[in-house]
This record gives structure tokens, sequence and C-alpha cells, in this order.
């Protein structure tokens, strides 16, 4: 007997069993078309439907710790099993805009304010399938002396006006 299969996506192969990957998402026909030595032949076919595997997000590279406005540099990887275009997302966490598009795996930024942010880096396949990974990020920002009050008075010292604290003066020192 001989045996020759067609899986639907313009592959072919020879043999009694075989292994076939389809490489994309879709509606497929596998068909078997077995031949004898006496010249009959049978066919079979059936639908195969695969779904969209989601690509997969590696771990981001980046330094961890930045001072205000010190640019960092963020680079991901990402692979998609159905080699689709990947589009590249990354959310600072600090409320400015997401930097986007294809191709987008590396990218710098740098906070304003101190703190602590989680980078977010979403790699989508246009397929329905995305997936995240997650960077925390510490900011440091210069030391200060704290608010002053400002007021008038006489003699040697000078006596704040009642109430609230009207305005603030910081001294920033590096």
């Amino acid at each position: 007997l001989q045996y020759s299969w067609s899986f639907g996506d313009g592959t072919e192969a020879p043999g009694d069993v075989v292994a076939h990957v389809y490489l994309d998402e879709g509606e497929y026909v596998a068909v078997v078309t077995v031949e004898d030595d006496a010249g009959g032949s049978m066919v079979s076919e059936r639908a195969v439907t695969v779904r969209n595997v989601p690509p997969t997000a590696a771990a981001i590279s980046a330094s961890s710790t930045a001072a205000v406005d010190e640019a960092i540099s963020f680079s991901g990887a990402a692979t998609d099993p159905g080699d689709d275009t990947l589009t590249w997302s990354w959310d600072f966490g600090d409320g400015t805009a997401a930097q986007a598009g294809v191709d987008v795996d590396a990218v710098q930024h740098a906070f304003a304010i101190p703190g602590e942010y989680t980078v977010i880096l979403t790699v989508d396949d246009g397929d329905g399938g995305s997936d995240t990974q997650a960077h925390r990020v510490t900011v440091s920002g210069l030391e200060s002396d704290g608010p002053t009050s400002t007021g008038s008075g006489s003699g040697s010292g000078c006596a704040a006006a009642p109430g609230p604290i009207s305005s603030a003066r910081w001294l920033l020192r590096r």
C-alpha cells in the first residue's frame, strides 16, 4: 500500500504514519489517499481546526534603579509559533503615553518623579494572542530640607504668619 497525504496548507507527505505541524491558525482539510498494488484507491479526509497559539514575551532587560530624568533603556524579546508580525506596547506606569508599534522591542524612558514604577510590556500577535512581562523600577529623587514657611516679623527671629502655609520653598542638593 502507498499512502499520500495532503494537509490543506500546501504541504504533502508520503507514508502510512506521518506527523505535521501547522504554522498558522485556520481551518484546513487533511486528505489521505491510499493506493494498493491492484490499482484500487481510497480517499479519506478530515477537517482540522488550528487555534492561534499566543506569543511568548521574555523577561524585560533594563536597570532596576535610576535617578529622576535619567534615561533607562528597556529591551524585550518574544517568540510566536505562527510567525505573526508582533506589535509591542510599553506602559511605563507613570501616566505618560505608552510607546507602541511593530518591532518596538527596545525603547528608552525617563521618569520625572521619584517612586516605584511597574513597566509592562505587552506583545500582541494580531490574531487574538498576547503575552505580558513586568519590570519594577525604583526612581530616586533629590533630597530636600523640607518646606519652610514664609512670613514677616521683627527682632532676631522670624515668625510665620498664622494659619496654613501659603507657600513653600525647597532647597535641593545633589
